[in-house]
């Protein structure tokens, strides 16, 4: 990994640019260096007219030049597609130009490598294999040409070869050439650097504020936790037991031991099922005033169920001279704050129009487990076999239905 302390790594940080900024300061950086080199390398160029007389590839080059020199000039006003295009079509014109002027002897080599970068970076890598791709054409089809004998260089290779204006040339033409590739790569180097190191801070807030999140999560599941506890605890204190708060484990380990089932989706439903629970009850021994007090209870259980998560699903069992039936739901749940009330507060119910709901479910049930959460609510009833005659009757309990 390297590091980023480096002085041509200094700049900004902290902020990370878009794909079109890296576009636009990468061909800038590219205009700049052609700013500097290439009305050098133009005179330089030219000057070989001493001993390769006048060619058309200096009309070329001069186009070129000044093309270039109002694209810098204008390149505010300019779209970055533009500048790229007009860069790339420059590179490509002088290697044509030049390979076909001058074959391998030629600066074009360098030109179509750095046009294939530019294009590849700018563009993309199908861009840059579809310039390598004719930079490829364009060779084989001059040395086709030469082969051929179709065109012939009216210059003396020897003297090209040796002259010193030919040597100082191609140093220019490559510092120009490599000097924008350095420019180009340098840029999309420090533009990397700058994201990355953007990125890294994120992350790390990120991380930072996920730790945090994760702690008060923690840490309001555990006051939660207490808070269902010290709820369980208390009300089956005051309740004496008879009324039991659990985990929904415990009561969904309950109804696995069920010996009927039924379903309730609508107030049909509810009475069909309240049928099957007064035949399950009677066949295990419950009669009279205790059978038709629990059959109250039940209905209201089932009937919560039905207003507040749409239906549910009711289960029957027996077990150590007890008969239960329990009914399980997926809606909201009871709210923890509204346990207590609840438990103790007669005529109380988390929805209007429950109204006796629960405190009849206290009154008439020798046991009641209750598990609730977000998943649901489960109340399960438990009726003693062969209890004593019940303390009070069915006059006594609200009419609710």
């Amino acid at each position: 990994m390297e590091r980023t302390s480096h002085p041509e790594d200094s700049g900004e940080t902290g902020n990370t640019e878009t794909l079109s900024d890296i576009r636009s300061r990468v061909i800038d950086k590219a205009l700049a260096v052609f700013a500097i080199l290439m009305i050098p390398a133009l005179i330089i160029s030219i000057a070989r007219t001493i001993y390769t007389g006048w060619k058309s590839l200096y009309y070329l080059q001069i186009v070129v030049v000044a093309v270039l020199g109002l694209v810098i000039l204008l390149r505010r006003k300019l779209h970055t597609e533009t500048r790229v295009w007009i860069v790339l079509i420059s590179c490509l014109v002088l290697a044509i130009g030049g390979m076909l002027q001058f074959g391998l002897l030629s600066a074009s080599g360098v030109i179509f490598s750095t046009a294939c970068i530019l294009a590849t970076v700018l563009l993309g890598e199908r861009a840059g294999a579809g310039f390598l791709a004719l930079a490829a054409t364009v060779t084989l089809a001059v040395v086709i040409i030469l082969r051929n004998r179709l065109a012939d260089h009216t210059f003396d290779v020897f003297t090209y070869l040796s002259h010193p204006v030919s040597w100082v040339g191609e140093a220019l033409a490559l510092l120009l050439f490599t000097g924008v590739t350095v420019a180009v790569m340098g840029t999309v180097r420090r533009a990397l650097l700058r994201t990355l190191r953007s990125l890294s801070s994120r992350n790390a807030e990120l991380e930072q504020a996920y730790t945090s999140l994760a702690a008060e999560a923690a840490e309001r599941r555990r006051l939660e936790e207490e808070k269902q506890q010290f709820y369980r605890d208390t009300i089956g204190s005051v309740t004496d037991g008879k009324l039991r708060l659990v985990d929904r484990e415990e009561t969904t380990e309950v109804l696995r031991s069920a010996e009927v089932h039924s379903a309730i989706t609508d107030p049909e439903s509810v009475s069909g099922a309240r049928g099957q629970v007064k035949d399950f009850c009677t066949g295990k021994g419950l009669s009279g005033d205790n059978l038709d007090l629990f059959l109250v209870g039940v209905g209201e259980d089932m009937t919560n169920a039905l207003k507040h998560a749409g239906g549910g699903e009711v289960a029957m069992g027996s077990a150590e001279g007890a008969v239960w039936v329990g009914v399980s739901d997926t809606g909201p749940g009871i709210p923890t704050l509204a346990l207590p009330s609840v438990a103790f507060r007669r005529a109380y119910s988390t929805k209007a129009s429950l109204g006796m709901g629960y405190s009849i479910m206290m009154d008439v049930a020798d046991r009641i487990t209750l598990s609730t959460g977000r998943e649901g609510a489960t109340v399960i009833l438990t009726k003693l076999i062969g209890k004593e005659k019940p303390c009070l009757s069915l006059d006594d309990l609200s009419d609710t239905w």
